[in-house]
């Protein structure tokens, strides 16, 4: 028993846990260095699940969350901590799915229906704690988020004219978002997972091995359906104010599913440059 005990909580286990709780204080407590910190927080859950199996990984997160919550309740800041339940979350998935040899539609496909599924539960579960409607919520966010960023821009010397023309529409801009919410969050859900992928599919597996090689990327494109579905979208965001209709909920779905296209576009414009990067050798680093 006791030579279990050993190789349970070995040297690799406190590393883990070290590791991930400085990952979480960096988003938490430095806000230039934690927001781009932030997308790779899956990245060292996925690590350290490979490392040290699917057990021991889940142990140290939890331990490491419990350590970042406790802490930060300790020095009394209001940080909301579910979105680093929601990215750890979108990190065991991504180790999971890692080891089934999907394709890298499918792979990124997966963990963004995760995410999104457990994203939802967060709020709903917010939801019920505060005794408020999901969109309210959302809407107090957007709010406070835009306000931090106006304190910040004031810090850093922003022009005084912008910072007023975003208080006087801080309503407007933020309704706006609010209707964009789920686009933007499967396009959110879809970087990180995807930017998680391609950094942890190098990861050695526990048995051995890379966990999955989806092939030459920079030959990647969207699925060819993809553009009727832009189209009809982009015509339900132009065509109804050009007739005088006001369809409020197909103006919004529009733009969401427009979004969503143009995200995909996007990525195939990517592979499109990294492969003429790569056919005129041009050197990594200026890549």
């Amino acid at each position: 028993m006791r030579t279990e005990r050993i190789g349970f909580f070995n040297k690799d286990f406190f590393w883990g846990i070290l590791i991930i709780s400085l990952v979480f204080f960096t988003v938490a407590l430095v806000p230039f260095v934690g927001a781009v910190a932030i997308v790779l927080i899956p990245l060292p859950v996925v690590f350290f699940l490979e490392r040290l199996g699917r057990l021991r990984g889940l142990a140290v997160l939890a331990l490491s969350l419990l350590i970042v919550q406790s802490t930060l309740r300790l020095i009394a800041t209001d940080i909301d901590t579910s979105l680093f339940l929601l990215l750890a979350y979108l990190g065991i998935v991504i180790s999971e799915v890692l080891k089934k040899g999907f394709s890298i539609e499918k792979t990124v496909l997966i963990a963004v229906i995760a995410g999104a599924g457990m994203a939802f539960l967060l709020l709903l579960l917010q939801s019920g704690a505060s005794r408020e409607m999901p969109w309210s919520l959302v809407y107090a966010y957007i709010t406070r988020s835009f306000q931090e960023s106006i304190e910040l821009s004031t810090q850093m010397g922003a022009q005084a004219e912008q910072i007023k023309f975003i208080k006087d529409n801080i309503g407007v801009i933020t309704r706006f978002l609010l209707y964009l919410m789920p686009a933007l969050s499967i396009v959110g859900l879809a970087f990180v997972s995807l930017l998680n992928i391609l950094f942890a599919r190098r990861i050695p597996l526990a048995s051995g091995g890379i966990s999955h090689d989806f092939g030459d990327l920079t030959r990647w494109k969207a699925p060819e359906g993809i553009v009727w579905i832009l189209i009809v979208s982009g015509a339900a965001v132009l065509i109804p104010p050009l007739l005088g209709w006001k369809i409020a909920g197909l103006l919004i779905a529009g733009l969401n599913i427009l979004l969503i296209c143009l995200f995909i576009y996007f990525l195939q414009g990517l592979a499109v440059i990294e492969y003429y990067f790569g056919s005129r050798s041009v050197p990594r680093l200026f890549r």
